[in-house]
């Protein structure tokens, strides 16, 4: 799904109705945030459920269980290089995206700009499709059972 909403975020900046291009600048933004999200939806759920698992009833719950804050804040709380990578890009995607979806005002990001955005979103997640067992144990641990201070 990750690539799929990748794919759809580029081939919406290169939307040429001048009626809609703004619309679908914002769309595309939106869909480059949750390109990075369901990259690390997946990563967590195939760690708790395992990947075979992807058809089971359960899995759809788990693949829920992280809400945006959660998961940003439990990302953004990792000392490992990789984890804060993408906490970085999901941080700077979730401030973009909230703009793209909630704000009235004019969506002044141009085609390049959210190109480059996408682009940036897609390392991300690659980036979570290569963390290493004990990289996704630390996301899913800090997920699910949350340092006691």
């Amino acid at each position: 799904m990750t690539d799929d909403l990748f794919a759809l975020a580029i081939e919406l900046t290169y939307t040429r109705k001048r009626k809609l291009q703004r619309i679908a600048l914002r769309k595309a933004v939106s869909t480059a945030y949750y390109g990075l999200f369901h990259a690390l939806l997946t990563m967590f759920a195939n760690n708790v459920a395992g990947r075979g698992n992807a058809r089971a009833p359960e899995y759809a719950s788990i693949y829920r269980f992280p809400d945006h804050a959660l998961l940003l804040r439990r990302l953004l709380d990792s000392a490992d290089r990789d984890i804060q990578a993408v906490a970085s890009v999901l941080q700077s995607l979730q401030g973009e995206r909230l703009k793209a979806d909630y704000d009235p005002q004019p969506f002044k990001m141009g085609r390049q700009a959210a190109q480059e955005l996408i682009i940036e979103a897609k390392e991300a997640a690659m980036i979570v499709k290569r963390l290493n067992p004990q990289q996704r144990l630390a996301i899913t641990a800090a997920l699910l059972a949350p340092k006691r201070r």
